[in-house]
C-alpha cells in the first residue's frame, strides 16, 4: 500500500495530533493506524452504527440490498470493511458535483480501478477550532474524480489542511483502521 509512504506535511500533523488526541506526532498516514490511544471516533469505534449518518448525505453506501449514508467516505469504506461485504459507494466530487461510483469487493479490491485511476480521496482536518471528529474532519474527507478538482477545492478551502490519496490507497487505509489488515492485500 502507497498510503504506508505519504508524508503528513507538518501542519497537517500537528492538527491531526489535536483533532485525534494523539501523544505523538504522526509523520506519515501509515503512522495514524499505529496509534491505539488516538480518538478517532468512528475510525476506532469498532461499531457500524458510528459510521452511518441518521440524516442522507453526500456519501452513499449499497450493501446487499441497503443503502446507508455516511459522514465522509472514508467511512464509506470502512463500514463496508467491517461489514465484509462488498458493496457500491456514490458520492459526489464536492468541486464538481460529479457523481463517483466505486464497487468495492468484500476483499477491499476496488473493481474498474482502471476507470477510477484518477479518482482522489481527500484527507484532512479544519485548519482551526475545536469539535468532533465529524465536524471537524468529515467536511475534508471526500473523494475527487482527478487530482485536478481535488486541486481547486483545497485551493477554494483554506480553512482546511488536507492532503490527496489515491483511491486504491484511502480504500486500504481504511480497511487497516477498521481492523482488517489481515484481510486486506
Amino acid at each position: 500500500m502507497l498510503y504506508q509512504n505519504v508524508a503528513i506535511r507538518e501542519e497537517l500533523a500537528h492538527r491531526l495530533q489535536r483533532v485525534f488526541a494523539l501523544k505523538t506526532l504522526p509523520h506519515a498516514l501509515d503512522d495514524l493506524a499505529a496509534f491505539t490511544e488516538a480518538d478517532l471516533g468512528s475510525f476506532t469505534e469498532g461499531v457500524a452504527a458510528g459510521l452511518i449518518s441518521a440524516t442522507p448525505t453526500r456519501h452513499q453506501v449499497r450493501i446487499g440490498g441497503e443503502t446507508f449514508y455516511t459522514h465522509c467516505v472514508m467511512d464509506a469504506f470502512i463500514l463496508l470493511a467491517l461489514r465484509e461485504q462488498s458493496a457500491e459507494i456514490g458520492s459526489s466530487d464536492p468541486e464538481t458535483g460529479e457523481q463517483v461510483r466505486v464497487h468495492v469487493t468484500s476483499e477491499g479490491f476496488v473493481e474498474d480501478s482502471e476507470a477510477l485511476a484518477e479518482a482522489i480521496v481527500s484527507f484532512g482536518v479544519a485548519r482551526e477550532g475545536i469539535g468532533s471528529v465529524y465536524s471537524m474532519a468529515c467536511p475534508f474527507i471526500n473523494i475527487f474524480v482527478s487530482r485536478a478538482n481535488y486541486e481547486k477545492w483545497a485551493q477554494a478551502h483554506p480553512e482546511a489542511l488536507t492532503l490527496a490519496i489515491p483511491l486504491d490507497d484511502a480504500v486500504g487505509l481504511a480497511r487497516v483502521w477498521a481492523g482488517a489488515r489481515n484481510k486486506c492485500c
